[in-house]
């Protein structure tokens, strides 16, 4: 796909909005981050583009801040999002696992519960990842209870992490995790 873009701007044949995203994603699936970050800026500015196509291109932006180690403008790329529509729980989960990696657990668990009041808009047209909707924030406020010292409260969200996703190893291995470290907290 990238071979097919960048034939069509060596022919000088200008790239509607949608084509213009998707060579920026190109970019960054190649990692080719840098032309990426210029592309998916360009894009963000469209006054014409796609507002859903415009959120999913400040996740771009910001992952590829990362890989480049401009670990500064990864979160003002995510913020960003939020001038083009009301937050998205991709966006707000994504912020919350940010803070968690820095060991910020109050800052990750205010994104993390923001993230499960956000109703995906299934009508949007949008790629919606339901479990940026539930799961994830569930299973990652669970750690961060935990990692609180707050076990009762991890336990819960473990809880609700398993009514989404009660085969995934995570919500297991953490239900048998808590059901002994609570057994030992009453002894």
């Amino acid at each position: 796909n990238l071979d097919i873009f960048e034939d069509m701007l060596s022919k000088n044949i200008k790239l509607d909005y949608r084509q213009q995203y998707y060579y920026a994603r190109e970019l960054m699936y190649n990692r080719e981050y840098e032309k990426a970050i210029n592309n998916l800026t360009l894009f963000i500015k469209e006054d014409g583009a796609w507002i859903e196509n415009k959120i999913n291109a400040c996740l771009d932006l910001a992952n590829c801040y990362l890989q480049i180690n401009k670990e500064d403008m990864y979160l003002p790329s995510l913020f960003k999002s939020f001038e083009f529509d009301t937050p998205r729980a991709e966006i707000c989960t994504t912020i919350g696992l940010y803070f968690l990696s820095k060991s910020k657990y109050n800052l990750a668990i205010y994104w993390l519960k923001l993230s499960t009041q956000i109703a995906p808009n299934l009508k949007s047209g949008a790629f919606v990842l339901l479990d940026y909707y539930n799961f994830i924030p569930y299973i990652n406020l669970c750690v961060c209870y935990d990692r609180l010292g707050n076990l009762k409260k991890a336990y819960e969200y473990n809880e609700l992490a398993g009514k989404f996703k009660p085969e995934s190893k995570e919500y297991i291995n953490n239900k048998k995790y808590f059901e002994k470290a609570l057994t030992n907290l009453v002894q």
